[in-house]
Protein backbone atom coordinates (compact mmCIF):
# COMPACT_ATOMS: atom_id res chain seq x y z
CA UNK A 1 0.00 0.00 0.00
CA UNK A 2 1.34 3.84 -1.26
CA UNK A 3 0.61 6.53 -0.74
CA UNK A 4 1.94 10.32 -1.56
CA UNK A 5 4.35 11.65 1.16
CA UNK A 6 2.41 14.33 1.81
CA UNK A 7 -0.32 15.64 3.64
CA UNK A 8 -3.36 14.39 2.52
CA UNK A 9 -7.25 14.45 3.22
CA UNK A 10 -8.95 11.44 1.87
CA UNK A 11 -12.46 12.74 2.96
CA UNK A 12 -14.61 15.59 2.80
CA UNK A 13 -13.70 17.00 -0.82
CA UNK A 14 -12.80 20.94 -1.04
CA UNK A 15 -16.58 22.45 -1.12
CA UNK A 16 -18.12 19.76 0.32
CA UNK A 17 -21.84 19.99 1.69
CA UNK A 18 -23.58 18.31 4.23
CA UNK A 19 -26.78 19.07 6.37
CA UNK A 20 -24.99 17.46 9.54
CA UNK A 21 -24.11 19.96 12.66
CA UNK A 22 -20.58 17.71 12.46
CA UNK A 23 -18.18 15.99 9.74
CA UNK A 24 -15.12 14.48 10.18
CA UNK A 25 -11.73 14.98 8.71
CA UNK A 26 -9.78 11.46 7.18
CA UNK A 27 -6.31 11.22 5.82
CA UNK A 28 -2.94 11.48 6.55
CA UNK A 29 0.71 13.14 7.32
CA UNK A 30 4.36 11.62 6.72
CA UNK A 31 5.28 9.10 9.30
CA UNK A 32 6.90 10.92 12.12
CA UNK A 33 5.03 14.37 11.54
CA UNK A 34 2.19 16.02 13.09
CA UNK A 35 -0.83 17.93 11.94
CA UNK A 36 -2.29 21.18 13.18
CA UNK A 37 -5.61 22.56 12.45
CA UNK A 38 -7.62 25.37 12.51
CA UNK A 39 -11.53 25.45 12.19
CA UNK A 40 -12.96 29.49 11.14
CA UNK A 41 -9.96 31.39 12.18
CA UNK A 42 -10.10 29.73 15.98
CA UNK A 43 -7.71 28.61 18.18
CA UNK A 44 -5.40 26.36 16.32
CA UNK A 45 -5.21 22.65 17.99
CA UNK A 46 -3.17 19.55 17.90
CA UNK A 47 -4.59 16.49 16.00
CA UNK A 48 -3.24 13.25 16.63
CA UNK A 49 -1.81 10.57 13.73
CA UNK A 50 -1.16 6.82 14.52
CA UNK A 51 2.42 5.58 13.70
CA UNK A 52 1.69 5.26 9.92
CA UNK A 53 0.73 8.98 9.66
CA UNK A 54 -3.15 8.35 9.76
CA UNK A 55 -5.70 10.60 11.15
CA UNK A 56 -9.63 11.35 11.80
CA UNK A 57 -11.06 14.51 12.91
CA UNK A 58 -14.40 15.22 14.00
CA UNK A 59 -15.25 19.02 13.29
CA UNK A 60 -18.18 21.32 14.73
CA UNK A 61 -19.80 22.91 11.69
CA UNK A 62 -21.81 26.58 11.66
CA UNK A 63 -24.14 27.37 9.54
CA UNK A 64 -22.80 28.07 5.85
CA UNK A 65 -19.07 28.29 5.08
CA UNK A 66 -16.72 26.80 7.54
CA UNK A 67 -13.04 27.29 6.30
CA UNK A 68 -10.47 24.74 8.21
CA UNK A 69 -6.86 25.28 7.83
CA UNK A 70 -4.63 22.48 8.27
CA UNK A 71 -0.43 22.46 8.64
CA UNK A 72 1.96 19.84 8.57
CA UNK A 73 4.64 20.08 10.93
CA UNK A 74 7.52 17.97 12.13
CA UNK A 75 8.95 17.22 14.84
CA UNK A 76 10.72 20.49 16.26
CA UNK A 77 6.76 22.21 14.95
CA UNK A 78 7.88 23.84 11.62
CA UNK A 79 5.27 24.35 9.15
CA UNK A 80 6.27 21.78 5.89
CA UNK A 81 3.09 21.88 4.19
CA UNK A 82 -0.85 23.80 4.47
CA UNK A 83 -4.03 23.04 3.30
CA UNK A 84 -7.21 24.98 3.14
CA UNK A 85 -10.36 23.31 2.71
CA UNK A 86 -13.80 24.45 2.28
CA UNK A 87 -16.83 22.72 3.74
CA UNK A 88 -20.55 24.06 3.71
CA UNK A 89 -22.86 23.17 6.30
CA UNK A 90 -26.62 23.80 4.15
CA UNK A 91 -28.76 25.86 6.01
CA UNK A 92 -32.14 23.68 6.23
CA UNK A 93 -34.94 25.87 4.59
CA UNK A 94 -35.54 29.01 5.56
CA UNK A 95 -38.77 29.37 7.61
CA UNK A 96 -41.46 31.16 5.83
CA UNK A 97 -41.96 35.02 6.62
CA UNK A 98 -44.83 35.84 8.81
CA UNK A 99 -45.59 38.70 6.35
CA UNK A 100 -46.43 36.31 3.48
CA UNK A 101 -49.14 33.58 2.97
CA UNK A 102 -47.56 30.98 1.27
CA UNK A 103 -46.80 26.92 1.84
CA UNK A 104 -43.19 25.49 1.14
CA UNK A 105 -44.46 23.17 -1.76
CA UNK A 106 -41.45 20.69 -1.60
CA UNK A 107 -42.49 20.06 1.87
CA UNK A 108 -45.87 18.73 1.58
CA UNK A 109 -45.51 15.39 2.24
CA UNK A 110 -48.34 13.98 -0.14
CA UNK A 111 -47.40 14.64 -3.01
CA UNK A 112 -48.19 13.24 -7.20
CA UNK A 113 -51.18 11.27 -8.00
CA UNK A 114 -53.30 9.81 -4.89
CA UNK A 115 -56.00 6.71 -5.28
CA UNK A 116 -58.38 6.39 -1.83
CA UNK A 117 -61.08 4.75 -1.09
CA UNK A 118 -64.55 6.49 0.72
CA UNK A 119 -64.26 6.51 4.04
CA UNK A 120 -60.60 6.71 3.92
CA UNK A 121 -58.46 8.98 6.04
CA UNK A 122 -55.50 11.05 4.45
CA UNK A 123 -52.53 12.44 6.74
CA UNK A 124 -50.82 15.27 5.28
CA UNK A 125 -48.49 17.80 6.46
CA UNK A 126 -46.11 21.05 5.21
CA UNK A 127 -44.72 23.99 5.82
CA UNK A 128 -46.57 27.00 5.98
CA UNK A 129 -46.97 30.41 7.24
CA UNK A 130 -45.88 30.46 11.20
CA UNK A 131 -48.61 31.73 13.12
CA UNK A 132 -51.80 31.33 10.05
CA UNK A 133 -54.84 29.81 9.85
CA UNK A 134 -54.34 26.93 7.63
CA UNK A 135 -57.15 24.55 6.21
CA UNK A 136 -57.26 21.78 3.15
CA UNK A 137 -59.91 21.99 0.51
CA UNK A 138 -60.61 19.19 -1.59
CA UNK A 139 -63.81 19.90 -3.87
CA UNK A 140 -66.59 17.76 -2.61
CA UNK A 141 -65.18 17.01 0.25
CA UNK A 142 -67.53 18.01 2.74
CA UNK A 143 -65.70 17.73 6.21
CA UNK A 144 -61.88 18.88 5.97
CA UNK A 145 -61.23 20.09 8.97
CA UNK A 146 -61.24 24.04 10.02
CA UNK A 147 -57.76 24.30 10.18
CA UNK A 148 -54.51 21.90 9.95
CA UNK A 149 -52.93 22.54 13.44
CA UNK A 150 -49.55 23.75 13.94
CA UNK A 151 -46.50 21.04 15.44
CA UNK A 152 -44.07 22.75 17.75
CA UNK A 153 -41.56 19.41 17.80
CA UNK A 154 -41.77 17.56 14.41
CA UNK A 155 -39.17 14.84 14.28
CA UNK A 156 -39.35 12.51 11.36
CA UNK A 157 -36.65 9.61 12.05
CA UNK A 158 -35.43 7.39 8.86
CA UNK A 159 -36.62 3.86 9.76
CA UNK A 160 -33.60 2.26 7.68
CA UNK A 161 -31.03 4.53 9.93
CA UNK A 162 -33.21 3.76 13.46
CA UNK A 163 -31.60 0.77 13.31
CA UNK A 164 -28.13 2.32 14.84
CA UNK A 165 -30.03 5.24 16.21
CA UNK A 166 -28.57 3.72 19.56
CA UNK A 167 -24.87 3.94 18.41
CA UNK A 168 -24.89 6.47 15.70
CA UNK A 169 -28.07 8.93 17.67
CA UNK A 170 -29.41 9.43 14.14
CA UNK A 171 -32.35 11.50 13.63
CA UNK A 172 -33.81 14.04 10.94
CA UNK A 173 -35.82 16.32 12.06
CA UNK A 174 -38.19 18.88 10.12
CA UNK A 175 -37.90 22.37 11.32
CA UNK A 176 -41.39 22.24 13.87
CA UNK A 177 -42.19 26.37 13.52
CA UNK A 178 -44.68 26.56 10.95
CA UNK A 179 -45.40 23.11 10.32
CA UNK A 180 -48.85 22.32 9.99
CA UNK A 181 -49.64 18.27 10.39
CA UNK A 182 -53.78 17.48 9.93
CA UNK A 183 -56.20 14.69 8.55
CA UNK A 184 -59.46 14.86 6.24
CA UNK A 185 -61.59 11.81 5.17
CA UNK A 186 -62.86 11.00 1.96
CA UNK A 187 -66.93 11.18 1.85
CA UNK A 188 -68.46 7.63 2.38
CA UNK A 189 -72.04 9.00 -0.28
CA UNK A 190 -70.37 9.22 -3.90
CA UNK A 191 -73.05 9.13 -5.33
CA UNK A 192 -74.10 12.43 -3.66
CA UNK A 193 -71.25 14.74 -3.30
CA UNK A 194 -69.00 13.54 -6.98
CA UNK A 195 -69.16 11.03 -9.07
CA UNK A 196 -66.34 7.77 -8.92
CA UNK A 197 -62.75 8.22 -10.56
CA UNK A 198 -63.24 11.91 -10.60
CA UNK A 199 -59.96 13.22 -10.12
CA UNK A 200 -59.22 16.46 -7.92
CA UNK A 201 -57.29 18.93 -7.07
CA UNK A 202 -56.00 19.97 -3.52
CA UNK A 203 -55.80 23.50 -2.09
CA UNK A 204 -54.10 25.15 1.25
CA UNK A 205 -56.01 28.33 2.29
CA UNK A 206 -53.70 30.69 4.16
CA UNK A 207 -55.01 33.30 6.15
CA UNK A 208 -53.75 35.76 8.99
CA UNK A 209 -57.21 36.65 9.63
CA UNK A 210 -57.39 39.69 7.66
CA UNK A 211 -56.11 38.07 4.22
CA UNK A 212 -56.25 34.70 3.08
CA UNK A 213 -53.90 33.51 -0.06
CA UNK A 214 -55.44 29.69 -1.71
CA UNK A 215 -51.88 27.93 -2.58
CA UNK A 216 -52.63 24.74 -4.97
CA UNK A 217 -50.68 21.79 -3.69
CA UNK A 218 -48.87 19.15 -5.95
CA UNK A 219 -51.59 16.54 -5.14
CA UNK A 220 -54.71 14.98 -7.04
CA UNK A 221 -57.10 12.93 -5.34
CA UNK A 222 -58.87 10.32 -7.48
CA UNK A 223 -61.56 8.20 -5.24
CA UNK A 224 -62.01 4.51 -6.50
CA UNK A 225 -65.03 2.61 -5.06
CA UNK A 226 -63.52 -0.64 -4.76
CA UNK A 227 -60.80 -2.20 -5.85
CA UNK A 228 -59.30 -3.41 -9.53
CA UNK A 229 -57.60 -6.71 -10.53
CA UNK A 230 -54.27 -6.62 -12.07
CA UNK A 231 -51.43 -8.36 -13.18
CA UNK A 232 -48.17 -7.49 -12.10
CA UNK A 233 -44.97 -8.01 -13.89
CA UNK A 234 -41.83 -6.74 -12.59
CA UNK A 235 -39.12 -3.75 -14.12
CA UNK A 236 -35.93 -5.34 -11.71
CA UNK A 237 -33.79 -7.46 -13.46
CA UNK A 238 -34.41 -11.00 -11.01
CA UNK A 239 -38.17 -10.96 -12.50
CA UNK A 240 -39.29 -10.21 -8.41
CA UNK A 241 -42.22 -7.84 -7.36
CA UNK A 242 -40.61 -5.96 -3.74
CA UNK A 243 -43.60 -5.74 -1.55
CA UNK A 244 -43.80 -3.18 1.85
CA UNK A 245 -45.64 -3.12 4.53
CA UNK A 246 -46.27 0.58 3.90
CA UNK A 247 -45.86 3.14 0.99
CA UNK A 248 -42.51 4.22 1.33
CA UNK A 249 -39.10 2.76 1.07
CA UNK A 250 -38.46 3.13 4.65
CA UNK A 251 -41.19 0.10 4.96
CA UNK A 252 -40.32 -3.27 6.02
CA UNK A 253 -39.91 -5.82 3.18
CA UNK A 254 -42.04 -8.81 2.53
CA UNK A 255 -41.40 -11.86 0.49
CA UNK A 256 -41.08 -10.91 -3.41
CA UNK A 257 -43.60 -11.83 -5.88
CA UNK A 258 -43.35 -13.44 -9.04
CA UNK A 259 -44.17 -12.06 -12.14
CA UNK A 260 -47.55 -12.68 -13.50
CA UNK A 261 -49.50 -12.75 -9.88
CA UNK A 262 -53.10 -11.29 -10.05
CA UNK A 263 -53.83 -8.59 -7.22
CA UNK A 264 -56.25 -6.57 -6.43
CA UNK A 265 -55.22 -2.55 -6.21
CA UNK A 266 -57.62 0.16 -4.53
CA UNK A 267 -54.81 2.73 -3.89
CA UNK A 268 -52.19 4.72 -4.56
CA UNK A 269 -49.80 6.90 -2.38
CA UNK A 270 -46.21 8.30 -2.27
CA UNK A 271 -45.99 6.64 -5.59
CA UNK A 272 -46.36 3.24 -4.08
CA UNK A 273 -49.57 1.00 -4.99
CA UNK A 274 -51.78 -0.42 -2.77
CA UNK A 275 -52.30 -4.16 -3.20
CA UNK A 276 -54.99 -6.51 -1.51
CA UNK A 277 -53.59 -9.97 -1.48
CA UNK A 278 -57.08 -11.13 0.45
CA UNK A 279 -59.57 -9.63 2.41
CA UNK A 280 -57.26 -9.46 5.42
CA UNK A 281 -53.87 -8.83 3.96
CA UNK A 282 -52.42 -5.31 1.88
CA UNK A 283 -48.98 -4.55 0.64
CA UNK A 284 -47.46 -2.20 -1.15
CA UNK A 285 -45.25 -2.16 -3.90
CA UNK A 286 -43.42 0.63 -5.72
CA UNK A 287 -45.10 2.10 -8.56
CA UNK A 288 -42.12 2.69 -10.64
CA UNK A 289 -40.95 -1.14 -9.71
CA UNK A 290 -44.06 -2.78 -11.69
CA UNK A 291 -46.21 -2.67 -14.93
CA UNK A 292 -49.78 -3.85 -15.43
CA UNK A 293 -49.87 -6.38 -18.25
CA UNK A 294 -54.06 -6.42 -17.80
CA UNK A 295 -56.17 -3.86 -15.56
CA UNK A 296 -60.29 -5.50 -14.91
CA UNK A 297 -62.92 -3.68 -13.93
CA UNK A 298 -63.35 -2.52 -10.34
CA UNK A 299 -64.88 -4.94 -8.11
CA UNK A 300 -66.35 -3.92 -4.50
CA UNK A 301 -66.26 -6.32 -2.04
CA UNK A 302 -63.35 -8.65 -3.28
CA UNK A 303 -64.72 -11.42 -5.16
CA UNK A 304 -63.90 -15.01 -3.74
CA UNK A 305 -60.68 -17.36 -4.84
CA UNK A 306 -60.24 -18.95 -8.22
CA UNK A 307 -57.08 -20.57 -7.27
CA UNK A 308 -57.86 -24.26 -6.04
CA UNK A 309 -54.75 -26.10 -4.49
CA UNK A 310 -56.18 -29.93 -4.97
CA UNK A 311 -53.13 -31.90 -3.79
CA UNK A 312 -49.36 -31.79 -2.44
CA UNK A 313 -46.21 -33.57 -3.70
CA UNK A 314 -42.59 -33.84 -1.85
CA UNK A 315 -39.83 -34.47 -4.69
CA UNK A 316 -36.63 -35.60 -3.62
CA UNK A 317 -34.03 -33.90 -6.03
CA UNK A 318 -30.80 -35.03 -3.73
CA UNK A 319 -29.83 -36.62 -0.27
CA UNK A 320 -30.71 -32.12 0.56
CA UNK A 321 -32.81 -30.74 -1.42
CA UNK A 322 -36.25 -31.17 -2.13
CA UNK A 323 -39.36 -29.50 -4.03
CA UNK A 324 -42.78 -28.89 -3.07
CA UNK A 325 -45.05 -29.17 -5.91
CA UNK A 326 -48.48 -27.36 -5.38
CA UNK A 327 -50.35 -27.85 -9.34
CA UNK A 328 -52.47 -24.56 -8.71
CA UNK A 329 -54.63 -23.17 -11.58
CA UNK A 330 -53.09 -20.02 -11.86
CA UNK A 331 -50.00 -17.80 -10.16
CA UNK A 332 -51.46 -16.78 -6.54
CA UNK A 333 -49.73 -13.61 -3.89
CA UNK A 334 -47.70 -15.78 -1.07
CA UNK A 335 -45.54 -15.24 1.73
CA UNK A 336 -42.51 -17.49 2.86
CA UNK A 337 -40.88 -17.68 6.53
CA UNK A 338 -38.34 -19.81 7.82
CA UNK A 339 -37.28 -20.61 11.15
CA UNK A 340 -34.70 -23.07 11.78
CA UNK A 341 -36.11 -26.75 10.79
CA UNK A 342 -39.69 -24.77 9.83
CA UNK A 343 -40.84 -23.51 6.40
CA UNK A 344 -44.20 -22.06 6.52
CA UNK A 345 -45.80 -20.91 3.00
CA UNK A 346 -49.00 -19.29 3.11
CA UNK A 347 -50.81 -18.59 -0.31
CA UNK A 348 -53.53 -15.96 -0.59
CA UNK A 349 -56.46 -16.03 -2.89
CA UNK A 350 -56.70 -19.85 -2.30
CA UNK A 351 -58.81 -22.50 -1.32
CA UNK A 352 -57.43 -25.55 -0.34
CA UNK A 353 -59.05 -29.08 -2.11
CA UNK A 354 -56.21 -30.69 -0.99
CA UNK A 355 -57.14 -34.70 0.26
CA UNK A 356 -54.28 -36.10 -1.03
CA UNK A 357 -50.33 -35.49 -0.46
CA UNK A 358 -47.36 -37.79 -1.90
CA UNK A 359 -44.94 -38.03 0.36
CA UNK A 360 -40.91 -38.52 -1.15
CA UNK A 361 -39.24 -41.85 -0.29
CA UNK A 362 -35.57 -42.18 0.95
CA UNK A 363 -33.16 -39.54 2.14
CA UNK A 364 -35.52 -36.06 2.41
CA UNK A 365 -34.65 -32.63 3.53
CA UNK A 366 -38.97 -32.54 4.29
CA UNK A 367 -40.18 -34.75 6.84
CA UNK A 368 -43.63 -33.13 6.65
CA UNK A 369 -46.03 -31.63 5.42
CA UNK A 370 -48.98 -30.20 6.95
CA UNK A 371 -52.24 -27.41 5.43
CA UNK A 372 -54.68 -25.34 6.97
CA UNK A 373 -57.34 -23.32 5.48
CA UNK A 374 -56.91 -20.11 7.88
CA UNK A 375 -59.72 -18.04 6.22
CA UNK A 376 -61.93 -18.20 3.61
CA UNK A 377 -59.29 -17.24 0.89
CA UNK A 378 -55.91 -17.95 2.78
CA UNK A 379 -54.16 -21.71 2.86
CA UNK A 380 -51.43 -22.05 5.29
CA UNK A 381 -48.50 -24.69 4.73
CA UNK A 382 -46.04 -25.94 6.74
CA UNK A 383 -42.96 -27.91 6.18
CA UNK A 384 -41.01 -29.41 8.60
CA UNK A 385 -37.36 -30.12 8.02
CA UNK A 386 -34.96 -32.97 8.89
CA UNK A 387 -32.40 -30.78 9.54
CA UNK A 388 -31.47 -26.99 9.64
CA UNK A 389 -32.07 -24.79 6.40
CA UNK A 390 -29.47 -23.83 4.35
CA UNK A 391 -32.15 -21.57 1.83
CA UNK A 392 -34.56 -21.94 -0.74
CA UNK A 393 -36.37 -20.83 -4.01
CA UNK A 394 -39.27 -20.60 -5.33
CA UNK A 395 -41.95 -19.70 -8.61
CA UNK A 396 -44.41 -20.46 -11.09
CA UNK A 397 -43.93 -22.60 -13.98
CA UNK A 398 -46.81 -24.68 -16.58
CA UNK A 399 -47.51 -27.06 -13.76
CA UNK A 400 -48.52 -24.56 -10.84
CA UNK A 401 -46.15 -23.73 -8.00
CA UNK A 402 -43.09 -25.06 -6.42
CA UNK A 403 -40.96 -24.62 -3.98
CA UNK A 404 -37.16 -26.05 -3.60
CA UNK A 405 -35.42 -26.41 0.39
CA UNK A 406 -32.54 -27.47 0.80
CA UNK A 407 -30.50 -28.72 3.62
CA UNK A 408 -26.39 -28.61 4.33
CA UNK A 409 -24.56 -31.41 2.91
CA UNK A 410 -23.96 -34.42 5.07
CA UNK A 411 -20.50 -34.26 4.65
CA UNK A 412 -19.36 -30.53 5.42
CA UNK A 413 -16.20 -30.45 3.51
CA UNK A 414 -18.69 -30.83 0.09
CA UNK A 415 -20.73 -27.40 1.10
CA UNK A 416 -20.47 -24.91 -2.23
CA UNK A 417 -19.13 -21.75 -0.65
CA UNK A 418 -19.42 -18.43 -2.60
CA UNK A 419 -16.93 -15.44 -1.62
CA UNK A 420 -18.77 -11.89 -2.86
CA UNK A 421 -15.50 -9.31 -2.09
CA UNK A 422 -17.58 -6.01 -1.86
CA UNK A 423 -18.01 -3.01 -4.84
CA UNK A 424 -15.12 -3.36 -7.55
CA UNK A 425 -14.85 -1.23 -10.84
CA UNK A 426 -16.23 2.19 -10.23
CA UNK A 427 -18.22 1.18 -7.62
CA UNK A 428 -14.97 1.74 -5.38
CA UNK A 429 -17.01 2.04 -1.58
CA UNK A 430 -15.46 3.70 1.12
CA UNK A 431 -11.74 5.24 1.28
CA UNK A 432 -9.42 4.78 4.16
CA UNK A 433 -6.91 7.51 5.24
CA UNK A 434 -4.43 6.83 2.93
CA UNK A 435 -6.91 6.76 0.22
CA UNK A 436 -6.90 3.11 0.02
CA UNK A 437 -10.38 2.38 -1.92
CA UNK A 438 -12.08 -0.16 0.62
CA UNK A 439 -12.74 -2.45 -2.93
CA UNK A 440 -9.28 -3.32 -2.94
CA UNK A 441 -9.03 -4.65 0.30
CA UNK A 442 -12.29 -6.19 0.60
CA UNK A 443 -10.72 -8.13 -2.95
CA UNK A 444 -7.62 -8.89 -0.88
CA UNK A 445 -9.24 -10.53 2.07
CA UNK A 446 -11.70 -12.65 -0.17
CA UNK A 447 -8.65 -14.03 -2.03
CA UNK A 448 -7.21 -15.00 1.18
CA UNK A 449 -10.16 -16.39 2.78
CA UNK A 450 -10.17 -18.66 -0.58
CA UNK A 451 -6.95 -19.79 -0.22
CA UNK A 452 -7.46 -20.54 3.53
CA UNK A 453 -10.55 -22.47 3.02
CA UNK A 454 -9.23 -24.34 0.36
CA UNK A 455 -6.06 -25.46 2.62
CA UNK A 456 -8.68 -26.33 5.29
CA UNK A 457 -10.33 -28.84 2.70
CA UNK A 458 -12.98 -27.37 1.12
CA UNK A 459 -12.84 -27.85 -2.40
CA UNK A 460 -15.90 -25.64 -3.57
CA UNK A 461 -14.83 -22.25 -2.95
CA UNK A 462 -16.12 -19.76 -5.55
CA UNK A 463 -15.54 -15.88 -5.66
CA UNK A 464 -18.40 -13.01 -7.46
CA UNK A 465 -15.17 -11.13 -8.72
CA UNK A 466 -11.83 -12.09 -8.99
CA UNK A 467 -10.05 -8.44 -9.88
CA UNK A 468 -10.95 -4.99 -10.21
CA UNK A 469 -13.90 -5.33 -12.30
CA UNK A 470 -17.64 -3.92 -11.05
CA UNK A 471 -20.12 -6.39 -10.74
CA UNK A 472 -24.16 -5.63 -10.35
CA UNK A 473 -25.52 -7.30 -7.55
CA UNK A 474 -28.30 -8.87 -9.49
CA UNK A 475 -25.09 -10.59 -11.33
CA UNK A 476 -24.02 -11.49 -7.89
CA UNK A 477 -27.18 -13.05 -6.87
CA UNK A 478 -26.89 -14.86 -10.67
CA UNK A 479 -23.54 -16.29 -9.16
CA UNK A 480 -25.21 -17.28 -6.19
CA UNK A 481 -27.86 -19.21 -8.11
CA UNK A 482 -25.24 -20.85 -10.96
CA UNK A 483 -22.81 -21.99 -8.55
CA UNK A 484 -25.98 -23.45 -6.32
CA UNK A 485 -23.72 -21.87 -3.06
CA UNK A 486 -24.74 -23.26 0.31
CA UNK A 487 -23.02 -20.62 2.12
CA UNK A 488 -22.72 -16.70 0.59
CA UNK A 489 -20.53 -14.55 3.13
CA UNK A 490 -19.99 -11.04 1.42
CA UNK A 491 -16.89 -9.18 2.84
CA UNK A 492 -16.64 -5.24 3.53
CA UNK A 493 -15.08 -2.75 5.89
CA UNK A 494 -17.19 -0.10 7.23
CA UNK A 495 -17.52 3.91 7.69
CA UNK A 496 -19.16 6.09 9.74
CA UNK A 497 -21.28 8.74 8.05
CA UNK A 498 -21.29 12.55 8.41
CA UNK A 499 -22.00 13.57 11.88
CA UNK A 500 -20.87 10.65 13.96
CA UNK A 501 -16.84 10.94 15.93
CA UNK A 502 -15.16 8.40 13.76
CA UNK A 503 -12.82 7.80 17.29
CA UNK A 504 -15.49 6.64 18.24
CA UNK A 505 -16.45 3.87 16.54
CA UNK A 506 -14.60 0.68 15.90
CA UNK A 507 -15.40 -3.41 15.28
CA UNK A 508 -16.20 -6.09 13.22
CA UNK A 509 -19.31 -6.48 12.92
CA UNK A 510 -21.62 -9.30 10.99
CA UNK A 511 -25.25 -8.85 9.67
CA UNK A 512 -27.89 -11.04 8.79
CA UNK A 513 -31.63 -11.07 7.15
CA UNK A 514 -33.40 -15.09 7.43
CA UNK A 515 -33.49 -16.41 10.70
CA UNK A 516 -31.49 -19.91 9.21
CA UNK A 517 -28.33 -17.52 8.03
CA UNK A 518 -28.44 -16.04 11.95
CA UNK A 519 -26.41 -19.27 13.35
CA UNK A 520 -23.56 -18.66 10.90
CA UNK A 521 -23.73 -14.94 11.62
CA UNK A 522 -22.93 -15.47 14.81
CA UNK A 523 -20.45 -18.51 15.03
CA UNK A 524 -18.46 -15.93 12.46
CA UNK A 525 -18.68 -12.69 14.78
CA UNK A 526 -17.58 -14.92 17.97
CA UNK A 527 -14.45 -15.62 16.05
CA UNK A 528 -14.05 -12.72 14.76
CA UNK A 529 -14.13 -11.08 18.28
CA UNK A 530 -12.61 -13.96 20.61
CA UNK A 531 -10.43 -15.51 18.08
CA UNK A 532 -9.04 -12.46 16.10
CA UNK A 533 -9.19 -9.93 18.96
CA UNK A 534 -11.68 -7.57 16.87
CA UNK A 535 -13.74 -5.13 19.18
CA UNK A 536 -17.01 -6.09 19.08
CA UNK A 537 -19.49 -3.57 16.94
CA UNK A 538 -22.13 -6.33 16.84
CA UNK A 539 -24.52 -8.90 15.61
CA UNK A 540 -27.15 -6.85 13.17
CA UNK A 541 -30.53 -8.07 11.53
CA UNK A 542 -30.28 -5.82 8.34
CA UNK A 543 -32.45 -5.88 5.17
CA UNK A 544 -29.11 -5.90 2.71
CA UNK A 545 -29.33 -7.06 -0.84
CA UNK A 546 -26.74 -9.80 -0.36
CA UNK A 547 -28.22 -10.99 2.76
CA UNK A 548 -31.55 -11.29 1.40
CA UNK A 549 -30.38 -13.69 -1.28
CA UNK A 550 -32.21 -16.74 -0.13
CA UNK A 551 -31.50 -19.60 -1.88
CA UNK A 552 -28.23 -20.23 0.74
CA UNK A 553 -27.06 -19.03 4.44
CA UNK A 554 -25.87 -15.36 3.33
CA UNK A 555 -24.08 -13.06 5.52
CA UNK A 556 -22.22 -9.90 5.14
CA UNK A 557 -19.08 -9.57 7.29
CA UNK A 558 -17.93 -5.90 8.48
CA UNK A 559 -14.18 -6.23 9.40
CA UNK A 560 -13.88 -3.18 10.51
CA UNK A 561 -13.91 1.02 10.36
CA UNK A 562 -12.18 2.75 7.47
CA UNK A 563 -13.09 5.59 9.62
CA UNK A 564 -11.20 4.54 12.22
CA UNK A 565 -7.33 5.57 12.14
CA UNK A 566 -5.86 2.83 14.24
CA UNK A 567 -8.22 0.37 13.36
CA UNK A 568 -7.41 0.68 9.51
CA UNK A 569 -3.85 0.98 10.28
CA UNK A 570 -4.29 -2.68 11.78
CA UNK A 571 -6.72 -3.44 8.92
CA UNK A 572 -4.05 -2.30 6.16
CA UNK A 573 -1.56 -5.25 7.99
CA UNK A 574 -1.13 -8.34 6.15
CA UNK A 575 -0.86 -9.68 9.72
CA UNK A 576 -3.90 -8.88 10.85
CA UNK A 577 -5.36 -9.55 7.14
CA UNK A 578 -4.29 -13.44 7.81
CA UNK A 579 -5.61 -13.32 11.78
CA UNK A 580 -8.97 -12.04 10.51
CA UNK A 581 -9.06 -14.69 7.68
CA UNK A 582 -8.13 -17.53 10.17
CA UNK A 583 -10.82 -16.80 12.69
CA UNK A 584 -13.27 -16.52 9.78
CA UNK A 585 -12.35 -20.07 9.09
CA UNK A 586 -12.74 -21.44 12.66
CA UNK A 587 -16.43 -19.60 12.86
CA UNK A 588 -16.88 -21.12 9.43
CA UNK A 589 -16.08 -24.98 11.02
CA UNK A 590 -17.80 -24.35 14.47
CA UNK A 591 -20.79 -23.36 12.02
CA UNK A 592 -20.57 -26.91 10.37
CA UNK A 593 -19.59 -29.00 13.25
CA UNK A 594 -16.60 -29.90 12.05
Amino acid sequence: MTRLKTLTVVHPEPGYRTFETSVFLVGAVSVGNGLKMEVNQGEPFSVDATASGYFSQQIDLIDGENMLLLQEVDQGDHVLETLSLEIIRERPKAVLSKKILDVELESVTLQGTVIVQPGEEITMGFQATPGAQVSVQVPGFSDVPAAFQEQQHLAFIDNRRTIFAQLHQTTHRIPGKGYYQGSFTVPSLMAELMPTNLTVPVTALVSDGEEAQSIDLPATITVWEGARKATLTATNPDGRIVCRTGPGDHFARLTPQCNGVPVWVDGLQHGYYRLRFSQNRIVWVEKKSVCFTSFEPQSNPLPVSTAVLPLIEVQTDSANKSTLRLPLNHPVPLEIQVAEQTLTLTLFDTVSGCDFIREAMGASPICHVGWQQTDPTTVELTVDLQDASAGYDYGFDDSGFWLQVKTLSANPMDTVILLDPGHGGEETGTKGPSGLPEKDLNLTVAMLFQEALQAAGFANVHLTRTDDSEVSLFDRQATAQKTEADLILSLHHNALPDGRDPQAVQGASCYYYHSFSKPLARKLQQALVTDAGCPDYGLFYDSLFLPRIHMGVSVLIELGFFTHPDEFERLCDPAFQKQAVSALVVGLKRYLSI
